[in-house]
């Protein structure tokens, strides 16, 4: 058992900032709370009782209302989710919520994630669906895997006609292939917004995928492998064997055996939930980025990392990258420029005469 008194309560909430992780972070402290394990302080020098830890009372009220924001913000997009999805349904489309509130659902308490954007992944043509949201937003940018539809209550709604791609064209074929036949697959609502969420399976492949963008493009956090944790967790059963086919024929087993040695390594996990063996090389590499970028990478303090609103340097940064992580991820980094042309294209085509701004990949 770790000597609690040690432990700088401050950092562990500037990095549960850091990370999206807050109000995962907070059931400890509420554990401790619950046990009499945690006596709160007005000074540091204040006494505590023997075998308690001390935690400032400034810094637990932000933690405090910290945790409630989340679980409003949570609140509101898990209910706009279900407006979301009936909208579109009552246009005769199936839908499911991808990420964000889907990933919610599957922790022990679905209110403690910090949500994101609203993603909903539509059974439809990408021509017809951009036709179709554009009828209510003229305006829309499409990318090669969704639409923006603008915002609902503040939260940003995107709906997809691919849940998400590959940069090698030859991965991303299979890949899209294999997104197909999953469209049966939806999981029936059993929740009380009312919307569907992807079955484990799926959810597997389109979150390493996820991750592998973050990792090689915004920056990945503690909060996507956090997902991956609970939903290697949860309950459905998947063949393990066929799982790790699926991935290895995708491209996706050198970010998936970083995953798994981030979460058993460095996370605790049981070995026994590990969908492939984890390598070391890989997940130290991960972890490091990780830990530099923060969520989304919004942290990151490297050179060029600050170069978002800039397209010229934002390529230079993303082709520093390439050449990085290329030892580690050959197939996404050495076919990243071409995608990246193949994507310039595919917009001036689809966003023909639409106010140009820039837009993310991901």
């Amino acid at each position: 058992m770790p000597d609690l008194t040690t432990i700088d309560w401050q950092a562990i909430y500037d990095f549960g900032k850091k990370q999206s992780i807050v109000a995962v972070l907070y059931d400890g402290v509420e554990k401790l709370r619950n046990e009499g394990k945690l006596t709160v302080v007005s000074r540091p020098d204040d006494a505590v009782a023997s075998g308690t830890v001390a935690i400032s009372n400034i810094l637990l009220l932000k933690w405090i209302g910290l945790a409630r924001n989340i679980k409003d913000a949570n609140e509101t997009s898990f209910r706009l989710a279900g407006v979301a999805s009936k909208s579109i349904e009552r246009r005769g489309k199936r839908t499911c919520i991808l990420k964000g509130q889907g990933n919610a659902m599957l922790y022990p308490d679905p209110y403690k994630r910090s949500p994101g954007d609203i993603d909903i992944w539509i059974d439809a043509q990408p021509q017809e669906m951009i036709d179709m949201v554009r009828k209510s937003y003229p305006n829309a940018r499409a990318i090669y895997h969704h639409i923006d539809c603008g915002e609902l209550d503040g939260i940003e709604v995107e709906a997809h006609y691919r849940p998400t791609w590959l940069s090698n064209p030859f991965n991303n074929r299979r890949l899209q292939k294999w997104f197909d036949a999953q469209k049966d697959c939806f999981v029936q609502p059993t929740n009380q917004w009312n919307f569907r969420t992807p079955k484990k399976c799926f959810n597997i492949v389109h979150q390493l995928c996820h991750i592998t963008h973050h990792l090689l493009h915004e920056g990945v956090g503690f909060r996507h492998v956090i997902d991956f944790y609970y939903l290697l967790k949860s309950d459905e059963h998947i063949d393990n064997a066929e799982m790790s086919r699926t991935i290895v024929r995708l491209g996706l087993r050198p970010t998936a055996q970083a995953v798994m040695w981030v979460l058993v390594h460095e996370l605790g996990m049981p070995s026994s939930l590990a969908i492939v063996k984890p390598s070391e090389r890989l997940g130290r590499l991960m972890l490091q980025e990780m830990l530099s970028g923060g969520n989304m990478g919004m942290y990151d303090d490297r050179a060029l990392s600050k170069t978002k609103d800039n397209s010229f340097l934002r390529n230079v940064r993303q082709m520093h990258k390439n050449i990085k992580m290329a030892f580690f991820f050959p197939s996404e980094c050495l076919w990243e420029p071409y995608f990246r042309m193949y994507h310039f294209f595919w917009r001036c085509r689809h966003n023909r005469g639409i106010e140009q701004k820039n837009v993310k990949q991901s």
